[in-house]
């Protein structure tokens, strides 16, 4: 190219350099616009997916606690229901003791004479383990043993005897 077309092309060359310097700015501001959208968007959503992870966790958490706490006043209640059952059976036990300690044939006369009045006049009659009578007649069976007496006797005081294990 000789050195006048290049003199009459230089303004042209400067104004095609300039436009293609501000074309590059814009472009360059725009690509940074775009990468500061990009990056608060990218933002936005890891902190949605730190919250979402965060809420999860507590649910979670509460689910287990709500859990843990559920198996604390079931283990809870079984010692308390374990307690309740070895106040009754001591209480029972007491009562057939002081039934047994009698030594009473009148009443086991009379628990004879009730066997054969509920099953009839040829009821085999038994003594029972720690006092009072089993009969049984025609495949039916009765148990008037003390044991039997002390716990119906215990069951039938219901809500009073529950006064032995309330605070």
């Amino acid at each position: 190219m000789s050195a006048s077309v290049r003199t009459a092309l230089a303004p042209l060359c400067e104004t095609l350099v300039a436009r293609a310097g501000h074309e590059a700015e814009r472009d360059l501001h725009e690509a940074r616009q775009d990468a500061g959208m990009m990056v608060a968007n990218a933002r936005k959503t890891a902190q949605a997916i730190i919250d979402d992870a965060a809420e999860q966790a507590r649910a979670g958490a509460n689910a287990m606690l709500a859990t843990e706490e559920a198996r604390s006043r079931q283990a809870a209640r079984a010692v308390e229901l374990v307690a309740q059952r070895e106040v009754f059976e001591e209480l029972t036990t007491e009562v057939t003791t002081s039934l047994a300690r009698r030594g009473d044939p009148v009443l086991r006369d009379r628990l004879a004479t009730r066997v054969r009045t509920v099953l009839g006049g040829g009821a085999q009659v038994r003594d029972a383990p720690g006092g009072g009578v089993i009969g049984e007649a025609s495949g039916r069976l009765l148990d008037l043993s003390f044991h039997t007496a002390a716990a119906r006797g215990v069951e039938e005081l219901g809500a009073d005897v529950e006064r032995l294990w309330a605070p």
